[in-house]
């Protein structure tokens, strides 16, 4: 993935960054995985949260591009619409992005949801605890029908 400040100046300059996902063509999306972690702003990363997530869910989908392909992703999971937000595994088979969430399932219709305004803020002065959540996606391309 690219990083915060690259996708910061290829905003600012209006200049368009390629993704690495960019060349595949048809992407066949087998399942998407996740996991998440306790996510702290000063000490990053912490414990893996058990029995959440999602766990090998079948999608069974093929796009024409990975511009569509993330488009349906960030409608149907949350994720993001900019292909540059991933990155691809040296063998072609996975994808993986990250998004922030707050734990929500106390409340009415929750579950992990994407922070609001306030819980980041909070999460910022080390007053409240956010989760990254790790997406896996299992792909079929090109590369696995050449022959």
């Amino acid at each position: 993935m690219f990083s915060k400040k690259i996708q910061h100046y290829a905003r600012k300059y209006n200049v368009t960054a390629s993704s690495e996902l960019d060349d595949l063509g048809k992407i066949h999306v087998v399942s998407i995985s996740s996991d998440i972690h306790e996510d702290s702003y000063e000490q990053g990363e912490g414990k893996h949260v058990a029995g959440v997530g999602l766990h090998n869910e079948r999608i069974g989908k093929t796009f024409n591009s990975a511009k569509e392909m993330c488009k349906w992703l960030a409608s149907h999971y949350g994720l993001s619409e900019k292909p540059m937000d991933y990155s691809l595994d040296e063998d072609n088979e996975a994808i993986q992005t990250d998004r922030m969430v707050a734990d929500h399932s106390d409340k009415q219709n929750g579950g992990w949801m994407e922070p609001t305004d306030e819980e980041t803020a909070l999460w910022k002065k080390g007053k409240m605890t956010l989760y990254n959540e790790h997406y896996f996606i299992a792909i079929l391309t090109k590369h696995h029908f050449a022959g």
